[in-house]
């Protein structure tokens, strides 16, 4: 055989071979294609040094193929050799395992890339790409294969990391100038801390910064970095994220760069609470850079930290639990939690508890009685920050890969993004009109303002109100007493007396709870006493800018940090709409042709207008519509020799476009009749004997039937009845009544026919002998022959 190249005939031989093969020796212009296990393997290594327990494979097998080049640069095969010294392989599926028998598909390889830089495991990935395929028998390659492929994209992923990290920030600071990041460098030129924030992080800040929580985690990337973020709360009631950040080492000198860079991208606003957990160097860090910003300790890191002894005494003590929780969440003042807290630790001896006296040192800068004042937007721990690090690091941050730090940023960066389309889908949500549970004017009033999360909020704080009763105070007129209906006697503390002020002329409510102070929504106690004033609306003041729909309406600057290019070079605009804003030229390319129509005429264009103008008018036919119209156009149709235009149509007769069709063709023959042939007549069959011929009026079985059934009548009057009733006489008897009612001349032709009845039935029974083998159909019902006899 000859090939054209050397490769060529070398894949041939590989096609045929159920074994491995590899370029063997190279004489002059001969050239050998050997098995895999020719040879014999000598190793320089002793026996009892070997590492690896893999013996080697090769046999001395001398299956070969020699090639040899011709003068016209072609290869022919001069010689080969078929014999082995080894088993062949048992099934064509191990042919994978083979190197010289794999096919690595440059796009598998590619979307196996791009599977495992989105975090996927290694069997999940395998199931995705057989399942596409086939089957794994159909891959051209086993698992091993992708384990080292994806082993060599890391490597390449990893090179030139921080160069990469900074041109993903450049690309985010194109899209948008908002854009912010900072890093700092150490004396030996490596990073430090990275700082960066998107577009719609800073102006989330700028309508919700007045509360912040901060929090680092660990493990999320392969430098072993801490990644620290920014959280808040949106007027959805979502957590959304300020900025990120990521520290080598939780030291007061990266805390206090972390923090002024965070003041500088937000322009020195200062939030008015900001919450972490117990790290002593934020302790130190926060009051000289966060100024005018309350620092406070998170509960809920509080009490994780105790959790071992807690549950402790949850176990001795089976109401602690309860108690304990009741005086951390029930709104008390300063006053009344640390005499709850005196009788909780009076009633189970814990006075040398050292978690109790430890929790009761700090209590100042983590139970919310002692800053009642502050506003907080209902955040007392850093637990927002605690569930957006258990996103990141569920959904994005995979635990078996460590991230390196440019794909780190981008899946942070994805985060923010899904995080946005969360809050989107509230607010779109919220555009609908919200459902009131009564009729009271304020919270019909507060429907169309608030958020959906936010109003719901509102509405379980109106149920809960209804709990409470309200008196008016005798010392001061306008105070009043709000206090449980039936209030548990195990809580002395729960029996207090709220006393909330409340003047409608002025518009000024206020509770001794402080809730509204607190996270700025109206407490139980005073919506009981709005329901108990009867109070049509709320004052202005008392509904914030944070909780309403149009929380972002204010914005001062541009907050869009996606990409206006996707990665087929598509603009956002084009994705959203189905044709895109595109080039007029361009759009006529991807133009298809009209369908077939089915419209019947002359091709008028006036008469056709006029004909749908007067359909339009009379209401019959509506007007189809077409979901989006592009202009075409118009494009002059091209004439004949005599001026006529061509059309798009086609003569099926004469096969060509001149605007006719088979009807108006010249060319069409009209059909010639063969006189010749003589004409077809239809013939009748009759209906009672089934013959050609005759009709039933006419039939000779007519009469012999109205014989039959005279007799029968005859029968009838003389008492005498027949053994066995068939059908036609059972049908006669429904007809008595009938013929009681006939014609006179109808009943006289009837005697005549009976008298001749005798004579002729013998002679029909020979008939019917004759005619056995031909059997009429039933005769009709005496009913249609009584009629049929009348019309003659």
């Amino acid at each position: 055989m000859r090939f054209q190249t050397f490769e060529q005939a070398k894949a041939f031989y590989n096609r045929y071979a159920g074994f491995g093969i590899k370029n063997g020796q190279t004489n002059g212009r001969n050239k050998y294609i050997q098995c895999t296990r020719e040879g014999e393997h000598t190793s320089n290594v002793p026996e009892a040094e070997r590492q690896r327990l893999n013996n080697s494979k090769r046999c001395r097998c001398r299956a070969r193929v020699r090639l040899k080049k011709k003068n016209d640069n072609t290869w022919v095969i001069e010689d080969i050799k078929f014999e082995h010294t080894h088993q062949l392989l048992l099934s064509p599926s191990m042919l994978v395992f083979l190197h010289s028998h794999k096919t690595f598909d440059p796009t598998v390889l590619e979307y196996v890339k791009f599977l495992q830089f989105k975090n996927l495991k290694h069997i999940q990935i395998m199931s995705i790409i057989s399942g596409s395929i086939g089957g794994t028998r159909f891959m051209g390659v086993h698992g091993r294969d992708l384990i080292n492929e994806k082993a060599r994209n890391k490597r390449e992923d990893d090179v030139n990391d921080v160069g990469k990290l900074i041109t993903f920030f450049s690309e985010m600071k194109a899209a948008n100038d908002n854009f912010f990041f900072d890093l700092q460098i150490d004396d030996s030129n490596s990073i430090k801390n990275i700082f960066w924030a998107n577009a719609s992080c800073r102006g989330a800040y700028e309508d919700f910064g007045d509360c912040v929580t901060f929090d680092t985690t660990y493990k999320t990337n392969q430098y072993n970095m801490p990644l620290g973020v920014f959280v808040g709360v949106n007027h959805h009631l979502q957590s959304t994220i300020f900025a990120c950040a990521l520290v080598r080492d939780e030291s007061e000198e990266s805390f206090e760069w972390l923090f002024r860079t965070f003041l500088k991208c937000m322009k020195g606003k200062q939030p008015t609470i900001i919450l972490t957990d117990q790290c002593p160097a934020m302790a130190t860090t926060i009051p000289k850079v966060f100024l005018h910003a309350l620092h406070k300790l998170c509960r809920w890191h509080i009490t994780k930290k105790y959790k071992i002894p807690l549950k402790e005494l949850y176990k001795i003590y089976l109401t602690f639990k309860q108690e304990f929780r009741a005086i951390l969440n029930w709104p008390l003042m300063p006053t009344e939690f640390e005499q709850a807290w005196h009788q909780l630790v009076d009633k189970y001896n814990l006075h040398n508890n050292k978690m109790i006296v430890q929790m009761w040192h700090d209590r100042k800068d983590w139970i919310s009685a002692y800053f009642k004042e502050v506003f907080c937007a209902r955040m007392t721990s850093t637990q927002r920050s605690e569930s957006m690090n258990a996103i990141l690091k569920r959904g994005y941050l995979a635990k078996h890969i460590k991230l390196n730090l440019h794909r780190f940023v981008e899946e942070v960066n994805n985060c923010i993004q899904d995080r946005r389309m969360k809050e989107h889908e509230k607010t779109m949500a919220s555009l609908a009109p919200l459902q009131t549970r009564t009729f009271y004017g304020f919270e019909h009033q507060l429907s169309k303002v608030y958020t959906r999360a936010v109003f719901n909020e509102f509405q379980d704080q109106l149920k809960k109100s209804t709990l409470f009763g309200v008196m008016e105070s005798k010392e001061h007129h306008p105070h009043y007493l709000v206090q449980f209906r039936n209030p548990p006697q195990e809580f002395a503390w729960s029996q207090h007396e709220f006393k909330v002020e409340a003047n409608p002329e002025e518009g000024r409510y206020t509770c001794e709870c402080m809730l509204w102070e607190h996270t700025g929504l109206f407490c139980h106690h005073i919506i009981a006493l709005l329901e108990h004033l009867r109070v049509d609306r709320i004052p202005e003041k008392y509904i914030l800018n944070r909780y309403i729909k149009d929380a972002h309406s204010k914005a001062t600057f541009d907050r869009t940090d996606y990409k206006t290019m996707a990665t087929d070079g598509c603009s956002f605009v084009y994705k959203q709409n189905e044709k895109g804003q595109g080039d007029i030229e361009q759009l006529q390319r991807v133009i298809l042709p009209p369908p077939i129509s089915k419209t019947k005429g002359s091709g008028n264009q006036d008469k056709c207008n006029d004909m749908g103008a007067k359909n339009k008018s009379s209401g019959k036919t509506k007007k189809s519509v077409p979901k989006k119209y592009v202009p075409v156009p118009h494009v002059e149709p091209q004439r004949d020799q005599n001026g006529m235009p061509q059309g798009s149509r086609t003569c099926s007769t004469c096969g060509v476009k001149d605007g006719h069709n088979s009807r108006t063709c010249k060319q069409k023959k009209k059909p010639v009749l063969d006189t010749a042939k003589p004409r077809t007549v239809r013939q009748r069959f009759c209906k009672m004997c089934n013959t050609a011929g005759h009709k039933i009026t006419s039939c000779p079985k007519l009469e012999v039937a109205l014989q039959i059934i005279a007799k029968k009548k005859a029968r009838k009057q003389n008492n005498t009845q027949p053994k066995y009733k068939s059908e036609s006489d059972q049908e006669e008897e429904y007809d008595d009544e009938e013929e009681e009612y006939g014609d006179d001349d109808d009943q006289d032709g009837e005697d005549e026919e009976e008298e001749n009845m005798d004579l002729e039935e013998s002679s029909n029974e020979e008939e019917n002998d004759d005619n056995a083998e031909e059997t009429p159909p039933p005769p009709e019902p005496a009913r249609q022959l009584r009629r049929s006899q009348r019309k003659k």
